[in-house]
C-alpha cells in the first residue's frame, strides 16, 4: 500500500503526462542529437519497456561456471584441563 505522499505526488505527475508526453516528441526533434536521442529513448521505454540487458557468466576459458561450496568452520582451540 502507498502511502499519502506517494499517491499524491503520483497523481500530480500523472495530471502532466500529456503535456509531458507532448514535450518530449518536441525534443525528439532537437538539432542537438544527443537530446533528441535521449528524448526518443524515453519514449521508447515508456512506451514499450526498456529493453532487458542480458548478462553472460561464463568460467575459465568460457567454459561453464563451476560451483563450489565451501564449509568454514572455526578452530577452537582446546582448553587445558
Amino acid at each position: 500500500m502507498l502511502n499519502k505522499t506517494t499517491v499524491k505526488i503520483r497523481e500530480a505527475a500523472q495530471r502532466h503526462g500529456a503535456a509531458a508526453l507532448v514535450r518530449l516528441v518536441e525534443l525528439s526533434k532537437d538539432l542537438d542529437g544527443r537530446i533528441a536521442v535521449k528524448a526518443i529513448e524515453i519514449i521508447l521505454a515508456y512506451g514499450y519497456g526498456k529493453p532487458r540487458e542480458h548478462v553472460e557468466l561464463t568460467g575459465a576459458e568460457s567454459g561453464p561456471l563451476e560451483s563450489q561450496v565451501i564449509f568454514y568452520m572455526p578452530f577452537k582451540e582446546r582448553q587445558p584441563n
